[in-house]
C-alpha cells in the first residue's frame, strides 16, 4: 500500500471486488492488547516486502488465528496455519533482498481462510505445537547453548590468514 491511510486500504478493497468489511486502528497497544486483538481476529494479515522474524505470525498461529504471508524468507518457513503467497517479483537492495507482495494472490487467500471451516484445524494445532515446541523462549535457549557447545571448526585447507605467509 503507498500509505497506512483507511482511504487507500477501502480503494484497494473495492478494486479486488473484496467487501469492504475491515477495521484499520494504527494505535499502539500494549503486548497483551495485540495479543487480544490477534485472537479475536479471522486472518492476521502480513504481506510483507522484507522479511521480519515473523513474530506476530507465530504468534497469532499459536492462539488459532490462521495467517496470510507473503512466502518470503521465515515467512515460507513459519505459516504453517493459513496461506504463504509467493511474491510477485524480488528486488535487491543493496545489503540485502525485498519482494513485492503478490496483492491478487493475497485477496485470493483471504477468499480461501475466510471461512473458519475453510482450514483444517489440525492445521492449527500442529501450528500452535511447533511454535510451543521450537519458538518458546526455554527451545530457544537451549539451541543456542547447544550451538555454542560445538567444537570450533578448524579452518579448512588453504585458508590464509593475514599477515602470515602461506
Amino acid at each position: 500500500f503507498p500509505t497506512r491511510r483507511s482511504s487507500d486500504l477501502l480503494s484497494w478493497t473495492a478494486s479486488t471486488g473484496s467487501p469492504a468489511s475491515y477495521i484499520l486502528d494504527e494505535r499502539e497497544l500494549k503486548y497483551e492488547e495485540a495479543l487480544e486483538l490477534a485472537r479475536m481476529a479471522d486472518v492476521l494479515l502480513q504481506p510483507s516486502k522484507t522479511e521480519g522474524f515473523g513474530i506476530p505470525v507465530l504468534e497469532a498461529q499459536l492462539l488459532g488465528t490462521p495467517a496470510i504471508t507473503t512466502r518470503f524468507g521465515a515467512m515460507a518457513d513459519f505459516t504453517l496455519y493459513g496461506v504463504s503467497v509467493p511474491p510477485v517479483q524480488p528486488h535487491s537492495m543493496g545489503l540485502g533482498y525485498a519482494v513485492m507482495p503478490n496483492l491478487t494472490g493475497i485477496v485470493e487467500a483471504l477468499h480461501h481462510v475466510a471461512p473458519p471451516s475453510a482450514l483444517d484445524k489440525a492445521d492449527g494445532k500442529r501450528a500452535a505445537q511447533m511454535v510451543r515446541a521450537n519458538m518458546s523462549q526455554a527451545a530457544v535457549a537451549a539451541n543456542f547453548e547447544q550451538l555454542i557447545a560445538l567444537p570450533k571448526p578448524k579452518p579448512a585447507i588453504g585458508v590464509v590468514r593475514y599477515g602470515q605467509p602461506p
